[in-house]
């Protein structure tokens, strides 16, 4: 299953992790939105979740394909390799 994951384009992947913490946000805030003061509501332990997903997707699947670098301290994705200097898709 993981090697599907690997296939992926890098594009897609880091997609898939803007889109995992974007609705988690949206999730994450209504969530405290319909929450009693002091308290947290399901909805936003669920978008909490979403978030903590995305990072780690982000962590474990966005790295350079041909040296295997972690890319997931870039803010945004490089044109080259921070370590090993090749082209990214």
């Amino acid at each position: 299953m993981n090697e599907r994951f690997h296939s992926l384009p890098l594009k897609t992947k880091l997609n898939i992790h803007y889109a995992a913490c974007g609705f988690g946000s949206v999730v994450a805030m209504l969530g405290c939105y319909i929450s009693k003061p002091l308290t947290l509501h399901f909805v936003a332990w669920l978008g909490l979740a979403l978030i903590a997903a995305g990072l780690i997707w982000r962590i474990l699947y966005i790295k350079c394909p041909h040296c295997g670098s972690g890319l997931y301290g870039c803010r945004v994705l490089p044109k080259h390799c921070p370590d090993c200097g090749k082209e990214l898709e």
